[in-house]
């Protein structure tokens, strides 16, 4: 568990917003969750996190910390949850991507899946980069590409003319790359919402009731994805496998929140 839980950047994120609930300012709550971090009081810190996050304190410190909280507790699904929400946040984080491997390494569900052509690209480009960095990357490489095209129509030296258009070429490649990445990131949130089971056992049924019969058992972690709701039961589905069915929606949480 490497990595300072307080840090300069959520001071100032925190300083700025000025949160306050019952007299308790938001900077005071982090100095307090992580006291009891450090303090070995687990429980206590989880409570203190979620207030802040409850402030509207949304930062990938926080999250992190939290998971930590978690991790120490011996809960592995609000661990694996925290962390993914982290790296939403700061999908470059050394240290928020080891502690999700060695989380994902204790749970007890070993499932392997390459998943389709579209969520592979949704999963590279969330490994390096946030959905707005993503979005404002692609726009300035539109801008890009945009420009040496007009640049092209008006330079009339040959030499610069090529020079322009295999710079456009090199652009316009970046550019669709980008798109469609983007366009993968948006269509996967949306249609195939990545959830974690956060409870510490649950049996996946053929239908939304315990009337149902019983296909599978999942546990603490796992990362599955969301398909429809029906009053308190969710229907979900493994990543990129056929195997799917229903969960009590509480024993499930998405990753979005």
């Amino acid at each position: 568990m490497k990595r300072l839980l307080t840090t300069i950047a959520i001071f100032i994120i925190l300083i700025t917003s000025v949160l306050a609930q019952g007299g308790v300012s938001a900077t005071e709550l982090l100095l307090q969750a992580n006291k009891q971090y450090e303090s070995g009081n687990f429980e206590a810190a989880i409570k203190t996190y979620e207030q802040l996050m409850n402030l509207g304190v949304a930062d990938s410190t926080v999250y992190y910390n939290l998971g930590n909280a978690y991790f120490k507790r011996g809960d592995l699904g609000h661990a694996i949850l925290n962390y993914r929400r982290a790296q939403k946040l700061s999908p470059r984080d050394a240290d928020i991507r080891a502690n999700l491997a060695l989380a994902r390494g204790k749970t007890t569900d070993n499932i392997q899946s390459s998943g389709a052509v579209l969520n592979q690209l949704a999963a590279f480009s969330e490994y390096w980069l946030t959905l707005d960095e993503l979005a404002w990357s692609t726009l300035v490489l539109w801008i890009l590409l945009a420009a040496l095209i007009i640049g092209i129509s008006w330079v009339y030296r040959p030499a610069i003319q090529r020079l322009l258009r295999i710079g456009a070429i090199a652009v316009a490649g970046l550019f669709l790359a980008g798109a469609v990445m983007f366009a993968s990131r948006i269509i996967v949130s949306q249609q195939q919402p990545a959830a974690i089971i956060v409870a510490t056992e649950v049996d996946v049924t053929s239908g939304p009731g315990d009337q149902y019969v019983t296909e599978f058992t999942l546990h603490s972690g796992t990362e599955v994805v969301l398909s429809e709701t029906r009053g308190k039961w969710v229907r979900i589905a493994l990543p990129g496998n056929q195997l799917q069915g229903w969960v009590p929606a509480d024993t499930v949480a998405a990753i979005a929140n």
